[in-house]
């Protein structure tokens, strides 16, 4: 795993880790399902503006639980940070919380909310690949099974890294309005597919 800036970091071994930690979290561990399918959904959203998208995210924090995964997938500037905004203000209740992409820090934590597992706001930007023992290093193991995981920039992760249960979100550009952005939900392993199923 090769830092693309290295920047003022903590280092955890001979990784680059810190984490922005916002309160602290005593809430209860959940298992997500292990077993995995190649089923896909799709759903489609449309946004015009900030504002949009943060109401994506904040639809999208709905019912979440601990081992729940978010990849937010998206050229710069789509809109991938404001969708974790609202959905971090969300799940934490704090509607004017400062909600930032970690892409110096890698990872931000927010575990205001005493009655839900920790929220990971996740950033590989500057990263050129994270394989399986960068995962361990960097803290994101233990964040997929006992947190809430957002994911900016996944396509890091090699092959081995990438968790089987998810939920893929496709940030894109609409080819003639600038301010229009279409989302793309598709749900991976069997946990989010049988949810996208029961509101369908």
């Amino acid at each position: 795993m090769a830092l693309r800036n290295c920047g003022a970091l903590l280092h955890h071994g001979s990784y680059a880790r810190r984490y922005a930690s916002i309160g602290a979290s005593t809430c209860p561990i959940s298992k997500n399902i292990a077993t995995a399918t190649d089923g896909y959904l799709s759903r489609i959203h449309t946004t015009k503006s900030q504002q949009d998208m943060e109401k994506l995210g904040e639809r999208l924090a709905k019912d979440r639980q601990a081992g729940d995964v978010l990849f937010l997938h998206g050229d710069l500037g789509c809109g991938k940070t404001c969708l974790a905004r609202g959905f971090v203000r969300k799940l934490t209740g704090h509607t004017q919380l400062a909600v930032t992409s970690p892409t110096y820090l890698l990872v931000n934590t927010y575990g205001e909310a005493s009655d839900l597992p920790p929220v990971y706001h996740v950033d590989l930007y500057r990263l050129d690949i994270v394989a399986e023992q960068d995962t361990v290093a960097l803290g994101l193991t233990e964040a997929f099974e006992r947190g809430i995981t957002l994911v900016e920039w996944p396509e890091r992760f090699d092959e081995d890294s990438v968790p089987k249960q998810r939920l893929d979100v496709k940030i894109s550009y609409d080819e003639e309005d600038t301010e229009i952005r279409h989302v793309k939900l598709q749900p991976v392993g069997e946990r989010w597919t049988q949810l996208f199923e029961k509101e369908a």
